[in-house]
């Protein structure tokens, strides 16, 4: 597992100053120009979820799903390549910004891309209520 001191740092800096999310958004940041690391970004789909769906794989035609805290997005890329349609989102632009530039060259294959969008969990858009099948 990777080091979690510097996220730790974020959050109880950025939770002194009333700002309990702001800190993804500085990690991300960090990661990108190279000072930090963001300790759960594996660039691969996460293996529980992997696990989960080889023991409970679902009828995914016209389905779709939404993933919270989708980061670098190779959760939401793995919901799509088993055929939902698929929303993820991620408080920090970078993050957001980081997926879609990942994944861009693989939008341009058969396969169906993954719309990724900068939300907050704690205040999500109106319409998403009650709009997925599936939601990680």
């Amino acid at each position: 597992m990777k080091d979690r001191a510097r996220a730790r740092e974020l959050a109880a800096e950025f939770n002194k100053k009333g700002d309990p999310t702001g800190w993804f958004e500085q990690l991300y940041r960090e990661g990108e120009a190279g000072k930090s690391v963001v300790p759960w970004a594996d660039l691969q789909p996460h293996p529980l979820l992997v696990e989960f769906w080889k023991e409970h794989p679902l009828e995914t035609a016209g389905k779709t799903a939404l993933v919270i805290g989708s980061g670098f997005g190779d959760d939401a890329e793995q919901l799509a390549a088993w055929g939902f349609q698929t929303t993820a989102f991620d408080i920090s632009e970078t993050a957001v910004r980081g997926a879609q530039k990942r994944f861009t060259a693989q939008e341009k294959s058969a396969r169906v891309s993954v719309k990724f969008e900068v939300a907050n969990l704690l205040d999500p858009p109106p319409a998403w209520q009650r709009r997925f099948d599936f939601v990680l």
